[in-house]
């Protein structure tokens, strides 16, 4: 037996128009397949936007982006527990004190 897509059930309520996308799917397993495969595409879609922003920002101001990178590295990559040692050299405490010198 074959999936069921129905789409666009329009109507009207009052003042109020409604439409109705429905899918029909033969078994549990058809459904969570096409789930992950929405969610998929939505995912593709929020990082190709996120790449656009960046882009966008890197042609602005690449010192902003380079600092966002830097930020997403370190979140990806450390959590509470991580201790972090810096040279006084380092890029990263370079932006930390200017935060702090800005806050100031």
């Amino acid at each position: 037996m074959e999936n069921i897509d129905i789409f666009e059930i329009q109507g009207k309520f009052g003042k109020h128009v409604f439409e109705i996308g429905a899918y029909i799917y033969d078994s549990k397993e058809q459904l969570e397949k096409m789930k992950n495969l929405r969610k998929t595409k939505k995912q593709r879609k929020a990082d190709a936007e996120a790449a656009r922003l960046y882009a966008e920002a890197f042609g602005r101001d690449s010192e902003f982006y380079s600092f966002i990178k830097t930020l997403e590295v370190y979140q990806n990559t450390m959590d509470q527990g991580t201790s972090l040692v810096l040279s006084t050299d380092s890029d990263f405490l370079q932006y930390l004190k200017g935060y702090s010198e800005a806050q100031q």
